[in-house]
């Protein structure tokens, strides 16, 4: 991860880290988050910055930014590990937004 934050996308770091948590097991999975994901978030933030009028605020990174980054990884790790989500790799929950009728 170290090395691939410098020439992978964000989109190409979640698979990444994806890959690395679910198959190669690492000692600490929530360290792991936390040193990464910025990088991971980074398109989230661009493209939120991109829809607002010019001359608006930076764009910042905070708690909802990176819960739509956790909604992401925990979409490819259903995917990788038959249904498992985030938190069976001790790996913060996303928030969903419920449907509602």
């Amino acid at each position: 991860m170290e090395e691939a934050r410098f020439t992978k996308s964000a989109k190409q770091l979640r698979y990444l880290f994806v890959t690395i948590v679910v198959y190669c097991e690492p000692m600490d999975n929530l360290q792991l988050w936390e040193k990464f994901k910025e990088d991971m978030s980074e398109d989230i933030l661009y493209r939120i910055q991109k829809r607002l009028p010019l001359g608006s605020e930076r764009v910042e990174y905070n708690e909802d930014r990176f819960n739509e980054c956790l909604i992401q990884l925990d979409n490819i790790v259903m995917s990788y590990a038959n249904g498992k989500s985030l938190s069976y790799f001790n790996l913060p929950a996303p928030r969903r937004k419920k449907n509602t009728i």
